[in-house]
């Protein structure tokens, strides 16, 4: 309708310059300009004001919208504040007593209280990347190599996965990978996993699932062209600030290759399949203090496993509040709490404490697959030295927990006879943490 008496004006503007001349008939051409252009000024006043009500409205809903998830980001930190406070004299004692390998002492004078958590890891792998240029340490291969690790744990009877094949050579590979997948004819726990010990990093794709023995004789060829590629490949951590000195550590890494059996896996009625439930842990001086959970699977990115209230899963709802670093406390009825109301989260909470003590660690985070069938029955995945992993409200009190005993020096170091992947539990030095 506006448009039409849009139109109409103009052709009356037309029309009137071709017959100002005539009269009646230009006096009733006036007339009618003069209706619809009162008719437009009408129609545009309205136009306005339902455009300013539609903005008007909009501007409440999101500013409702918004404001809901502030107040929700405003809770978590409130509450991982409260959680740190809480933690902190446990943590606090456990460090006073602590005995840190020099090797992961640091020298935060420069930074203070206020250093990040890239900040901490970066002068943690600067520090490795300087002894190992000046000293030939090479104690960092506790976790940037996922065969020296297996060692490591098989050496201290801490329970991981079956390794079923280990390769030291590409030729070796070629020779004997096809036999050993044949002799499995009994085996019954597929899929299996091939894993390159060389390559941490998750942006590597340094690990291939096996799902049978018939896709292995299928695809034998691609497998080996595969592991060919992968054994000559070195990681690059591209996107960190930690880049040339993690680098420095992984350029000259020995290639190696194991052949690995799953993890127990259950079944998800909330996602209808089954699948491992694996808690990222992450230590400090001896204590764990929270876990991220990837497999938590309805929800945006991974979920946090607390201590608070004997066990509390925190999970983000959606993409804003993952943005907004805005959890929520998982509600005590959704299925998941099946993993602290078994005892999951106890064993994988102790199990981490205990390589973290011989690891003789200030902070670490060690990834332990839950045995659902069994809860004191959690094994090992990895380790992480250098975690980049997101913990949304709660980075900032970690960070502090880690660097506060390095500013005071409230901890015992010493000097370690061998590496930190040859250490033992029957060490001398061996810290042996408080009960659980």
């Amino acid at each position: 309708e506006m448009l039409r008496s849009l139109v109409g004006s103009e052709m009356c503007i037309r029309d009137r310059v071709s017959t100002q001349s005539t009269g009646d008939a230009f006096s009733k051409m006036q007339s009618r300009c003069l209706q619809l252009q009162r008719g437009v000024k009408r129609l545009s006043r309205r136009a306005l004001l339902v455009i300013g009500l539609a903005l008007f409205t909009m501007f409440l809903f999101v500013s409702s919208y918004v404001s809901s998830y502030v107040s929700q980001r405003n809770t978590a930190f409130d509450r991982a504040t409260t959680y740190y406070r809480n933690q902190l004299p446990q943590i606090e004692t456990m460090a006073n007593s602590w005995k840190l390998n020099s090797y992961f002492e640091l020298d935060l004078g420069a930074h203070g209280e206020s250093i990040t958590w890239e900040e901490l890891i970066t002068e943690r792998l600067g520090k490795f990347a300087t002894l190992y240029r000046e000293k030939g340490l090479d104690d960092f291969k506790v976790e940037k190599d996922k065969c020296e690790m297996y060692r490591f744990l098989e050496r201290n009877s801490m329970p991981y996965p079956p390794i079923i094949g280990r390769w030291s050579s590409q030729k070796s590979f070629h020779d004997t990978f096809g036999i050993t997948v044949q002799n499995l004819t009994t085996w019954e726990s597929w899929p299996l996993f091939l894993k390159l010990c060389h390559l941490t990093q998750g942006s590597s794709k340094s690990v291939r699932m096996l799902k049978s023995q018939r896709q292995v004789a299928l695809e034998q060829h691609d497998i080996e062209e595969w592991v060919d590629a992968k054994w000559n490949f070195r990681a690059d951590d591209s996107t960190r600030p930690w880049r040339e000195a993690g680098n420095a550590l992984t350029d000259n890494l020995v290639p190696g290759l194991i052949l690995q059996a799953p993890a127990p896996s259950k079944f998800d009625p909330l996602v209808g399949e089954a699948h491992v439930f694996e808690l990222k842990v992450e230590v400090f001086w001896g204590r764990a203090y929270i876990a991220t959970c990837p497999d938590t699977r309805l929800y945006d990115h991974s979920s946090f496993v607390t201590r608070n209230n004997g066990g509390e899963i925190e999970f983000y709802p959606g993409k804003l509040a993952n943005m907004l670093k805005a959890p929520v406390v998982l509600p005590r009825s959704s299925w998941y709490y099946w993993m602290v109301d078994e005892g999951h989260v106890d064993c994988a909470w102790a199990l981490a404490e205990r390589i973290s003590a011989v690891m003789a660690v200030d902070t670490v985070r060690i990834d332990i697959f839950l045995n659902p069938n069994d809860p004191k029955g959690c094994m090992v995945n990895e380790n992480s030295l250098s975690s980049g992993m997101g913990y949304g409200p709660h980075i900032a009190n970690m960070a502090r927990l880690w660097s506060g005993p390095h500013l005071r020096k409230s901890y015992q170091s010493f000097t370690a006879s061998k590496r930190v992947y040859q250490a033992t539990q029957a060490d001398p030095d061996f810290p042996v943490p408080a009960p659980y």
